[in-house]
């Protein structure tokens, strides 16, 4: 638990620099560049499954 909660640190902190960089610009600093930007980044896109790749069930066997 203490693991996760440092590379959730480790994470935000990567984020210090565009937002500082951002606000040293002279640009304002809005909630939507922030989920754009950083939520990006800390988030991730989340794995997708391709259809092609999914394993099919078995079919039933029938006897005779």
């Amino acid at each position: 638990m203490i693991a996760l909660i440092g590379l959730l640190g480790i994470l935000i902190g990567e984020q210090l620099a565009p937002l500082a960089r951002q606000m040293v610009a002279g640009e304002r600093v809005t909630l939507t560049w922030v989920k754009t930007e950083c939520g990006r980044h800390i988030f991730g896109a989340l794995p997708r499954c391709d259809e092609s790749s999914r394993r099919k069930p078995p079919r039933a066997r029938t006897t005779s």
